[in-house]
């Protein structure tokens, strides 16, 4: 990832609630912009919000599904040469945009910079969703594997029912995680490691009945004892994505 960083008065301390869903095709007011955030990497709007969770916006992140060839490269020769199958991996793309004033509200703010991205950028669309102080992103259009920009249903956009009893909270998110794969997409796997955030000891006696797989996963890393949002990373091709907790400022 290569970032050129602009220079920014940030404000660490903003907490936000409620809920708000933005259709991101309504045009947003005019408002002054104090920066450019620009940035080269293989997930370029992953990156650029990353500036927004530095004022204390709690983001959480679904991956496109890179289907189509062009958003996988051949890097068997740099990576290992006697490998058996090739191995893929993301090109980088660039993104550039303008850095959301320190007035506005969280969804307001991550609006901005996902407008600009949708308008700028072809192998992906993504939306949001904002509820109980978390601001979701996740995609809304992506390349099938023939090359077309066609609407996508997010990985965690299906409801789930879990039986109700005590698990860690790793168990917990494991258990919903298990649930999602069944409905023929692909599988979201999580391994979790001794630093993980959800790796504290912690236990809860909860289960969900017809409950959004988003918000059961954003229900139980509330629970968690230090502040944390959570990501969903693919690979180029069918194969699995990871599911993976990240601790944040505060």
């Amino acid at each position: 990832m290569s970032l050129r960083p602009a220079t920014r008065t940030l404000d660490p301390g903003r907490r936000w609630a409620g809920a708000v869903i933005l259709a991101l095709g309504a045009t947003l007011l005019a408002a002054p912009f104090r920066d450019r955030v620009s940035v080269t990497s293989p997930r370029p709007l992953q990156d650029a919000l990353q500036v927004l969770t530095v004022r204390g916006i709690r983001i959480t992140y679904e991956d496109s599904p890179y289907l189509h060839a062009s958003e996988g490269i051949d890097v068997t020769a740099e990576r290992n040469p006697q490998a058996k199958a090739p191995i893929f991996a993301l090109p980088t793309s660039t993104f550039s945009c303008d850095d959301p004033p320190l007035t506005d509200r969280p969804a307001t703010a991550v609006s901005r910079v996902i407008e600009r991205f949708n308008r700028t950028q072809s192998r992906a669309q993504f939306g949001l969703l904002a509820a109980d102080g978390v601001v979701n992103v996740f995609p809304t259009k992506t390349l099938d594997a023939q090359g077309v920009l066609r609407p996508y249903r997010a990985l965690l956009d299906v409801d789930i029912t879990i039986a109700p009893r005590d698990r860690s909270l790793m168990e917990l998110t494991a258990a919903v995680l298990s649930a999602v794969s069944p409905r023929g997409a692909r599988p979201v796997l999580y391994g979790g490691n001794s630093k993980d955030p959800l790796n504290l000891g912690q236990r809860a006696s909860m289960g969900f009945d017809h409950v959004n797989a988003r918000t059961a996963v954003n229900q139980i890393v509330a629970l968690i004892r230090v502040p944390a949002t959570w990501q969903i990373l693919c690979g180029p091709g069918p194969g699995a994505c990871y599911f993976a907790v990240v601790p944040t400022a505060g």
